[in-house]
């Protein structure tokens, strides 16, 4: 880990933005320009891991899509490894008001369309590294890692846990670098990365952005309780924000259906959302 007001390949590394149980995010400096550089918090191979699989994604994706955070470059400096982004002038997505609950609906409509555009790219993208039949999926999905700049631009950010599902007990006390409050209930049985895990938490995070709810997490809840509600319950956003439409409902229910194989398609999800707005 490094300390602030250093310099690392260039970049004066400035202020912690933010820091979790996995990673460890500073602004940074380099001929005048802003960035950000993500690493891990410490030297475990799993923060280690974490880093180099959001690299190689990142490489994969080769920039393609405006709605991913831009990647620059990484490298090792003593055994540890940096990822340099651009930097997003922003908030994130869960962070505006509104003065009234239709302008909430379509603020969220309008995100989770455009949150759509990476992953419609990335669902049909190859992975590499498996079979045929394997694409890439996010994994971490969550009103925190869509950030909106002051020109609502759109950008997806957080790539750690995308396609990867190697880590024993991903989802325990020790080690919880996912948002559970928008991971699919077969993921606490499997810990498998899909595109269907990636479709409930696009029907969590529109949920959450138009009632200003989480779907399934309560403030101050025990992960337990999240776990559970996540299994057995079934929300309904109207219940919150009587301006949403019964289709903008269905559509949400069916993004967080606790059936995989009963979730829409992104592109089915980008197709009705679109209708709705």
């Amino acid at each position: 880990m490094v300390n602030a007001e250093i310099i690392v390949k260039g970049y004066e590394v400035k202020d912690s933005i933010k820091r979790s149980q996995c990673s460890h995010v500073y602004s940074a400096l380099k001929e005048g320009r802003e960035y950000v550089i993500k690493t891990g918090v410490d030297s475990s191979r799993i923060s280690k891991k974490l880093i180099s699989n959001e690299t190689d994604i990142l490489k994969i994706l080769g920039n393609k899509s405006s709605n991913i955070v831009e990647y620059v470059e990484d490298f090792e400096v003593e055994d540890e490894r940096f990822i340099v982004f651009e930097k997003i002038i922003g908030k994130d997505a869960d962070d505006f008001e509104f003065g009234d609950e239709k302008t909430r609906i379509i603020f969220g409509l309008y995100v989770i369309d455009q949150v759509c555009n990476p992953l419609r790219y990335m669902h049909k993208r190859i992975h590499p590294y498996k079979d045929n039949r394997s694409s890439i999926a996010h994994g971490d999905i969550s009103p925190k890692n869509i950030i909106v700049t002051k020109d609502y631009e759109v950008k997806l950010i957080d790539f750690a846990l995308a396609d990867f599902c190697t880590i024993p007990k991903m989802f325990d006390d020790e080690f919880d670098c996912s948002n559970p409050g928008y991971t699919s209930p077969e993921r606490f049985d499997s810990n498998i990365t899909t595109r269907e895990s990636d479709i409930f938490a696009l029907g969590g995070c529109l949920f959450s952005l138009i009632t200003g709810k989480d779907p399934f997490r309560y403030k101050n809840e025990d992960f337990e309780d999240v776990v559970k509600r996540i299994k057995k319950e079934n929300p309904s956003p109207r219940k919150h924000n009587k301006s949403i439409s019964r289709s903008l409902e269905s559509l949400i229910k069916a993004c967080i259906d606790k059936n995989p194989r009963k979730r829409p398609t992104i592109n089915k999800l980008k197709r009705g959302i679109l209708s709705l707005l």
